[in-house]
């Protein structure tokens, strides 16, 4: 198949000179269908101007999440790239027989940063709904990595008024199905394959694709310098 194919050209590709960095990237691919849930404590009690900021909300929560995860996995995991890196911003997870993979919790903090920053631009400042009086608080979004999807709830405190009524809403949660965790997981694994093997087990990379239907690329950067990308 098109996978078995493109492994054997790669391996032969790398037969030909010793590898000695490897650098992991993970790309993810945003999937056709997002699911959103919603917490708002009395939602029949919301006045319809309320209603329309969190579905608003929700919807820059989405978009900006979604942003986060791809531009994450195009710097391997990082919102700020680390010093250890290349030129294009791809961080090292191996080098000179160490293993500098982020956990997946700093893949969490580091998606959470992403749209902390982010989040208000999709928002500006409520111009959409300069009818109403808002009063938003500090937005504090965390993400949660799993296997099928990335789960983000976010706290963020906003008191909608309009004329002599009002109402406040705060947490927003809403999973993207996106396999990151899955690309993480592989990604590990690769990690620990190379940790235990002298050069770069191809066939364990091929195994991973299959068994978890994943896109595996290897690429040269350079002479000693190879780049997997997992989508």
């Amino acid at each position: 198949n098109f996978i078995y194919a493109r492994f054997l050209s790669q391996i032969k590709m790398l037969k030909k000179g010793q590898l000695t960095i490897f650098i992991i990237i993970g790309v993810v691919v945003i999937g056709s269908l997002v699911f959103l849930s919603i917490n708002r404590g009395f939602f029949n009690q919301l006045s319809p101007e309320a209603d329309g900021v969190f579905n608003f909300v929700m919807g820059c929560i989405k978009q900006t999440g979604e942003n986060g995860i791809f531009a994450l996995g195009l710097q391997g995991g990082y919102y700020n790239p680390p010093n250890l890196s290349i030129e294009y911003g791809i961080p090292y997870f191996y080098l000179d027989g160490d293993n500098f993979m982020p956990s997946k919790s700093k893949v969490e903090e580091e998606i959470n940063s992403y749209v902390n920053n982010n989040l208000p631009s999709c928002i500006n400042n409520f111009s959409d709904f300069s009818d109403l009086t808002i009063d938003a608080g500090e937005i504090n979004a965390v993400s949660t990595i799993a296997d099928n999807n990335v789960i983000f709830n976010v706290n963020y405190p906003i008191t909608i008024s309009k004329d002599d009524s009002s109402s406040l809403i705060q947490d927003f949660k809403a999973p993207i199905q996106i396999r990151l965790g899955i690309v993480y997981n592989s990604a590990e694994v690769i990690i620990r394959e190379k940790m235990s093997h002298e050069g770069i087990c191809l066939s364990c990379m091929l195994d991973i694709a299959l068994e978890n239907d994943l896109k595996v690329d290897v690429n040269d950067y350079d002479n000693e310098t190879v780049i997997i990308v997992i989508s």
